[in-house]
This record gives C-alpha cells, sequence and structure tokens, in this order.
C-alpha cells in the first residue's frame, strides 16, 4: 500500500502543471510587476558554439625539475613526501583533478613555509631555491 502511494505521489511530482518556459515567464512578470519593472521579453538564447576539443581545453604546464638534495635541503618546508607521491608510479598515471590537488597542495605548502621562520634558517641557495619554486607554482596554479 505504501508502495502505491508513494508510486503515485512521484507521478504527481513528475506530472506536468504548465509548460517549464511558461512557469518562468510567469515568475518574471510577477517579479516585475513587484519591482514596478518592465517584464522582460522572452526571447530564445544565443547559441554558445561548440564546445572546444579536448587538445584544445589542455594546457602544458612544464614540469619542476629539481635534485633529490635540493628539494630534501626544503624537508622542513613538508613536500618531501608529497613530491614522492607524485614521482611514484601511481602518481604519474593519477587523473587531472588528483594533478591538480597536488599542484594545490605543494602551493600551499611552499607558501606557507616562505612565510614561516624556516626561510631564515635555509642557505642563501636553499632560500632562493625556496622563493623560485614557490614563484614558479604561483604562476602554474591557474593554468593546472
Amino acid at each position: 500500500m505504501l508502495l502505491v502511494a508513494g508510486l503515485g505521489g512521484l507521478l504527481a511530482a513528475c506530472s506536468s502543471g504548465g509548460d517549464s518556459n511558461e512557469l518562468l515567464v510567469d515568475y518574471q512578470r510577477d517579479l516585475a510587476r513587484r519591482l514596478d519593472l518592465a517584464p522582460p521579453t522572452p526571447a530564445a538564447p544565443d547559441n554558445i558554439g561548440a564546445f572546444p576539443d579536448r587538445r584544445e581545453r589542455l594546457v602544458a604546464i612544464p614540469e619542476t625539475r629539481e635534485g633529490m638534495l635540493n628539494v630534501f635541503a626544503l624537508r622542513e618546508c613538508h613536500i618531501t613526501t608529497l613530491v614522492a607521491e607524485r614521482n611514484s608510479t601511481l602518481g604519474r598515471v593519477a587523473p587531472a583533478s588528483r594533478m591538480w590537488r597536488y599542484e594545490l597542495t605543494l602551493w600551499q605548502r611552499l607558501t606557507d613555509c616562505l612565510e614561516s621562520e624556516v626561510p631564515e634558517r635555509l642557505a642563501e641557495a636553499d632560500r632562493e631555491r625556496l622563493e623560485r619554486l614557490a614563484r614558479t607554482k604561483t604562476e602554474q596554479l591557474p593554468r593546472a
């Protein structure tokens, strides 16, 4: 009995009480009347054109390469494990969403590290490397 009542309610909810365009036009007219504005004239939307091919949507981001000792010098920034996960077999074939998450996390850690007391304890070359990496990732993040 409950199943029949639920199915009846579902069918009633799905039934068309009116065309959705008519409902939208009625709503716009009512809203315009309440705001003392002229109601908009219904018009067909412009065509947005074809969506670009996948190849056209992809943006190449050059790889950032650093030696293991150079990255190890920045171990206080907590990026070594992150970089190792990215360079693992699974990290190299990760989906685009996972790669974006990696880029975001790396950028956040580099930025947080720059704003901490860590750069003061680094050697000059390592501090410059940290600044360069953070700057590079800041530029690449919107494209990622």
